[in-house]
């Protein structure tokens, strides 16, 4: 929730959300909107997206406005027009959750970070597409790995030529060697391991 109040919604913006099922940040966006926001989410599993269609109908009382797309967010989808948010919430090695899911410790390995970081970094290439010049990606995952996180992010900046913006809500641990991006860590602040920054175009 914090990801979503940080890249501050406001009606009649344009919001991609590109690993958005099960759907907690895009009826997020849609609750703080008052529907009147347009948000296309999209995800790759078709049974992620029907969770989130019903998600969104239930807690959007059935005002939401936008469309759900089966398909890869890896790749440019979405052409029509730019957007003024991009939301990227990938697929991680979700060490943060070694609390809620010890089990996760016993398969993940040094080859599970490398391929996720670069699902993260395809992601990442294709919000930059999308968002339009002035406009904001937000990026996150629930897992604690540098490559994962500061790492990637660094790499996207120099490419890219984004700029960090600085959280509206600002709180939490500053990045590893990267100011304004956020850490929240379980010992610290009763939470699961998280990561998020405001990319600027």
């Amino acid at each position: 929730m914090l990801v979503v109040h940080n890249i501050n919604p406001s009606k009649k913006m344009l919001i991609y959300d590109l690993c958005s099922a099960p759907g907690g940040k895009a009826s997020h966006v849609i609750q703080l909107t008052n529907g009147q926001a347009y948000l296309v989410g999209v995800d790759i599993s078709l049974h992620r997206l029907k969770i989130e269609k019903k998600i969104l109908n239930k807690l959007s009382n059935s005002f939401f406005k936008g469309d759900l797309l089966l398909g890869d967010a890896t790749v440019n989808m979405l052409v029509d027009q730019r957007a003024d948010r991009v939301i990227v919430d990938p697929d991680c090695s979700a060490l943060g959750k070694l609390g809620h899911s010890p089990e996760i410790r016993l398969w993940i390995n040094e080859d599970h970070i490398k391929q996720y970081a670069n699902l993260q970094y395809k992601l990442l290439k294709n919000a930059c597409r999308l968002v339009k010049r002035g406009g904001l990606i937000a990026y996150s995952t629930c897992t604690l790995t540098l490559e994962e996180n500061e790492k990637i992010v660094k790499r996207i900046i120099e490419e890219e030529g984004l700029d960090i913006v600085k959280p509206l809500v600002n709180v939490e641990e500053e990045g590893i060697s990267l100011s304004n991006a956020r850490r929240l860590y379980p010992h610290k602040h009763e939470t699961q391991g998280y990561f998020y920054v405001l990319l600027k175009k």
